[in-house]
């Protein structure tokens, strides 16, 4: 990606329909009890963005999501659009990150200190920062210790 590998290849399709998808396919990896629920007011939101990138952007903060949040608790993943931008936030109820480790997040192997008996390698949110990056997006990230973190993706609608 660094050296300029990852071309963008912009089609049409509808956020709604993929987002449901890959909540289907998070399925399988969830803990006992948990849920993860879709919020949005459309039925159907057709965006022209990097269908592939922005599948691994889902799934990521998806899968982060499940694996810092304990059983039984709901992760939400809430849908919404503007004029030009559509905003995906994605929120837990897990373990949430130190105050003072928000800050190397998006560093490449980068991982909280309270995550260290938890599998991963401290690439992800570094890869997908740079993904959204690329589709001219931002990623913000608001998270209380215990309590759980939530990430709000806004893309441009077209690329």
């Amino acid at each position: 990606m660094e050296i300029g590998k990852v071309i963008l290849e912009p089609s049409v399709f509808d956020i709604i329909k993929l987002s449901k998808t890959l909540i289907q396919d998070t399925e399988i990896i969830k803990n006992n009890g948990q849920k993860i629920k879709l919020v949005t007011h459309d039925a159907f939101i057709e965006v022209c963005l990097d269908k592939k990138l922005l599948r691994h952007i889902i799934l990521n903060l998806l899968f982060n999501a499940v694996k810092y949040t304990p059983k039984n608790k709901e992760i939400i993943v809430n849908i919404s659009v503007s004029d030009n931008s559509i905003s995906l936030q994605v929120s837990d109820q897990g373990m949430g990150i130190p105050k003072e480790e928000m800050k190397h997040l998006y560093t490449r192997f980068f991982r909280a200190k309270n995550v260290a008996n938890i599998q991963g390698t401290g690439l992800g949110l570094h890869i997908i920062k740079k993904y959204i990056e690329l589709m001219e997006g931002t990623i913000a990230v608001e998270s209380m210790l215990n309590k759980g973190t939530s990430f709000l993706v806004t893309l441009p609608i077209k690329l």
